[in-house]
């Protein structure tokens, strides 16, 4: 099992990642092939980052009633 303290280092590795994704998009000699390979990209990062801050929190609450 992970710490919450690796968990977190994950997700700011993934959000840099995440942030030169983003400044290559804002670019404007990028293909159009390359935009949407970089936009499949930021989407499956943005997916691991929200499944690690799942984890570190939690939600509360039942999901059976």
């Amino acid at each position: 099992m992970r710490t919450a303290n690796q968990i977190q280092a994950k997700i700011n590795e993934f959000t840099v990642q995440r942030n030169k994704l983003q400044a290559s998009l804002q670019s404007d000699d990028i293909s159009t092939e390359e935009n949407e390979r970089l936009s499949r990209q930021m989407a499956v990062l943005d997916e691991k980052i929200m499944l690690l801050e799942w984890v570190i929190f939690s939600p509360d609450g039942k999901y059976h009633l």
